[in-house]
């Protein structure tokens, strides 16, 4: 269950926020709200930003002091917020350089769980996490590349939201592993984690279903669909024929087949047979010398050997020695063995 916006104001508001919020989930805090637009999608709602994106006048950190540097403009992200009328409060702790899972990696200190202080807040965009989940904020930005922007949701007990990438712009990012970095949201609830996406989202939904008589799954399906499309989701319809049957790989070998000793796969195997006898099955068995191989090693006949009194083939677990000493195979192949291994 994700956290109830009223139940979470109840609960802080009743304690001394200074003794009880932790300031290390924040790296740095405007004297008052930034705010550039009265008007939007997002009027009168505040955010946080993680602190490896950039935003104007405060500096980006990525939680090393001696990296930290004050970028020239916003990131295309913050704007974008900003223009939608929402108000940034600050920038959060994490897990320096973006690199960890648990919070606590950061010479500003380790951010605690919302829940139990002494519990991580996982990571690494633990400080975003942190004032979504105390109700400091109503959303943050934080980032995903491994996992920074769902593992501390779900610690904490919220909403993770990452986007496709490169639905969100990742300029401004101080980047971890730029080919799979992603700018990601946290809310308390689905439907704000949407909202405060900067940009239409598109889902995927099967072309043809089969529910298999499970009509309470079918409705529950239907209704998934009008929730997404409710929240400003893009319906796009996928093919969803199931797969062709396998297809034989270029340069292996179908099933079955009798091997004939001009196969160009078995010239490194250096084995003549010279029986001319052939499987009932049509398929090559196991071929073994008149002597047992003291490397256990086997190797296809060129042609299918002819046992007596039954047909069988040499099982490679047990080896030739034990199956040879068995008396339950009486395989007498004709070779001429040219590798010395088998001499």
């Amino acid at each position: 269950m994700v956290h109830d916006l009223s139940a979470t104001a109840t609960r802080f508001s009743q304690l001394d926020e200074a003794s009880t919020l932790a300031t290390q989930a924040w790296i740095s805090r405007l004297d008052s709200p930034l705010q550039t637009s009265e008007t939007g999608p997002l009027a009168g709602l505040s955010f946080a930003v993680k602190d490896n994106i950039d935003a104007l006048g405060l500096p980006t950190t990525a939680a090393c002091p001696r990296f930290s540097f004050k970028p020239n403009q916003h990131a295309p992200v913050v704007q974008c917020l900003l223009d939608s009328g929402a108000s940034l409060l600050g920038k959060t702790n994490l897990d320096q350089f973006a690199c960890g899972l648990n919070g606590s990696r950061s010479p500003y200190g380790a951010v605690p769980n919302a829940f139990d202080a002494p519990y991580v807040s996982g990571g690494s965009s633990a400080g975003s996490a942190y004032v979504v989940a105390t109700g400091q904020v109503d959303f943050a930005l934080g980032t995903n590349t491994a996992g920074s922007g769902r593992v501390p949701a779900g610690l904490n007990n919220i909403v993770g939201l990452k986007p496709s990438k490169g639905l969100i712009s990742a300029r401004g990012v101080v980047p971890a592993a730029q080919s799979v970095d992603c700018v990601s949201i946290f809310a308390r609830t689905l439907a704000m984690a949407t909202k405060a996406l900067p940009a239409a989202f598109r889902f995927g939904v099967p072309d043809s279903l089969e529910f298999f008589a499970d009509t309470l799954e079918q409705e529950s399906y239907a209704q998934a669909i009008d929730r997404l499309t409710a929240m400003g989701g893009i319906r796009v319809d996928i093919d969803y024929a199931p797969l062709p049957p396998p297809q034989p790989l270029p340069g292996l070998l179908p099933e079955p087949v009798v091997a004939s000793a001009g196969s160009p796969w078995l010239a490194p195997i250096r084995r003549v047979c010279r029986s001319m006898a052939s499987s009932p099955s049509g398929r090559p068995v196991w071929c073994a010398p008149q002597r047992p191989c003291p490397t256990m090693r086997f190797t296809l006949c060129p042609v299918p050997c002819r046992p007596s009194p039954a047909w069988c083939a040499l099982p490679l677990a047990r080896g030739v020695a034990s199956h040879w000493k068995s008396g339950r195979c009486r395989c007498r192949c004709r070779c001429r063995n040219t590798d010395p291994l088998w001499r």
